[in-house]
């Protein structure tokens, strides 16, 4: 979060796309590469709320291979605007 902020300037945009945790609890999920992390919008405003302000969200469906499950259902996408 620290090296994001470093490198963006006021009024600089920052495209964040994350698996969304809508419609489960779950914190992480595993893959074979690891955990995979999910997040929802209080917890993107919480990470980013000090330096960042949401200007629009979109949620979309991740690709599917057959063979492999998505970790997450959703994809969320913010633009954001740095503030400070």
């Amino acid at each position: 979060m620290a090296e994001i902020t470093k490198h963006a300037k006021k009024g600089g945009k920052l495209l964040l796309r994350c698996f969304s945790k809508r419609e489960t609890k779950r914190e992480f999920t595993h893959r074979p590469m690891g955990k995979i992390y999910l997040f929802s919008k209080n917890d993107i405003e919480k990470l980013f709320g000090n330096h960042f302000k949401i200007l629009a969200t979109h949620k979309s469906k991740p690709f599917i291979i057959k063979q492999k499950q998505p970790p997450a259902k959703w994809l969320d996408e913010y633009l954001m605007e740095k503030t400070r």
